[in-house]
């Protein structure tokens, strides 16, 4: 997923039920303000998604409207929401270094069997 617009616009949304779809998540951003993007993560292998998503909205007022408008009131399924302002990325190098320094750290030690 690429993100055209300025990283203030990035929203996180978190506790959605798992009947909602990319479109419910649209339809409800649009009611407060332009929607350009929804990206909700999916379970490996099944078209499930994991109960959390990214909106990108076209600007920074219509993200703070959104917040305002959606934070912690409930989604389709009766769900109360998370919105917030979305962290910056990791890069993918910067991932993987981390999954590195993780698992060195945390190797279990045959050696000492």
């Amino acid at each position: 997923m690429q993100f055209e617009s300025d990283p203030k616009c990035r929203l996180y949304v978190g506790n959605l039920s798992f009947q909602v779809t990319e479109e419910d998540v649209r339809n409800m951003f649009g009611t407060t303000g332009k929607v350009l993007d929804v990206y909700l993560p999916r379970i490996y292998k099944t078209p499930k998604h994991k109960g959390f998503g990214f909106v990108e909205m076209a600007s920074f007022e219509d993200a703070r409207n959104a917040i305002a408008q959606l934070h912690e009131k409930p989604d389709l399924f009766g769900r109360n929401m998370v919105v917030r302002f979305a962290d910056l990325r990791r890069s993918r190098e910067e991932q993987i270094e981390r999954r590195k320094k993780f698992l060195k750290k945390n190797r279990y030690n045959r050696d000492n069997e």
